[in-house]
């Protein structure tokens, strides 16, 4: 969970790293699960109030961020891994207009219905997933998050989204090698290149986890992104 990750004394060294390099860390945090949308056929509605109850926690917490002289408005990332990446990436896209970029980390996309194509399929085929082409990906997510009828790109297809400054949101994807959702974040990339989005993608020796250095990658990937 985001509060424990973020605190100075986790293993991960965001906190520390982000004291070091003059960034104000957030740590925001589900009620239990993130409230993460679904992306149904022609994703209408998709960043509607409606569409999350957590759609209102990310408006106040950028209202809140925005109204304070201390904080830079043209410097807010969204970082996120596993189920927080899946909500990262539906709150960067919806609210691509009030932040410069975001990192995901251990989850992309989940893909169902006519968004499963033959040739996604195929790079799968050496691996233990049950990807069939216009049915489903393969990829169990719990609860069976994504796998509705009319679910196709869940959280959502990505769109060519224009950040605070007027760029192209920056976008950092990180996966573990041994990762069981290391087929999401492909399918993540896939679409991205789809709608000639830039982003980096950092790929390493690992399971279902950040890699060690997160708070440094995370940074120096954000900041020196080449983005149009």
């Amino acid at each position: 969970r985001a509060v424990h990750a973020c605190q100075a004394n986790s293993t991960l060294d965001l906190a520390e790293k982000a004291k070091a390099h003059g960034f104000a860390l957030v740590c925001a945090d589900a009620n239990v699960h993130w409230d993460i949308p679904e992306s149904k056929k022609g994703q209408e509605g998709i960043c509607d109030e409606e569409a999350s109850k957590d759609h209102l926690y990310v408006s106040s917490l950028l209202d809140y961020i925005k109204s304070h002289d201390n904080f830079d408005p043209e410097q807010i990332f969204f970082v996120g891994h596993s189920e927080g990446a899946a909500f990262t990436t539906w709150a960067s896209f919806c609210f691509a207009s009030q932040i410069r970029g975001f990192a995901a980390s251990g989850y992309g996309l989940k893909l169902h219905g006519a968004a499963v194509t033959q040739s996604h399929c195929d790079k799968l085929a050496d691996l233990d997933y049950d990807c069939k082409a216009g049915e489903d990906d393969g990829v169990t997510v719990s609860g069976g998050y994504g796998s509705c009828a009319d679910c196709e790109y869940s959280p959502l297809k990505p769109w060519k989204a224009k950040n605070v400054v007027g760029e192209d949101l920056r976008i950092c994807l990180f996966n573990g090698r041994e990762d069981y959702f290391r087929p999401s974040t492909w399918a993540l990339e896939s679409e991205l290149h789809a709608v000639r989005m830039p982003f980096k993608s950092i790929e390493f020796e690992g399971i279902h986890q950040v890699p060690a250095g997160f708070g440094d990658l995370v940074r120096s990937c954000l900041m020196d992104i080449e983005v149009e």
